[in-house]
């Protein structure tokens, strides 16, 4: 989690405020969704399916659960892994 982390801030650092704008979609909870934070999902499924330990996750930003490929799962330690990819909000 701490590697996500790291990639989504050089991410941050290297796109720019220029992508900080409004992506045009509404989440789960009907909130307008930014494009840093559709950023940040797609980051953090990628991140987290390459993890080999996450079977399912669940996140704000999409209507259903997202499940990983049984190719990309070790029996032993597949979690359900639940987030918000970035809080932008107060």
């Amino acid at each position: 989690m701490f590697f996500v982390c790291n990639v989504l801030c050089l991410k941050m650092f290297v796109l720019g405020t220029h992508r900080f704008g409004m992506a045009g979609e509404t989440n789960v909870q009907g909130e307008k969704v930014k494009k840093l934070d559709v950023i940040a999902n797609q980051l953090m499924i990628n991140m987290l399916q390459s993890s080999y330990t996450t079977c399912v996750m669940v996140s704000e930003e999409n209507e259903t659960e997202i499940v990983v490929d049984a190719d990309k799962q070790v029996n032993c330690l597949s979690f359900v892994c639940c987030y918000i990819a970035l809080f932008t909000g107060v």
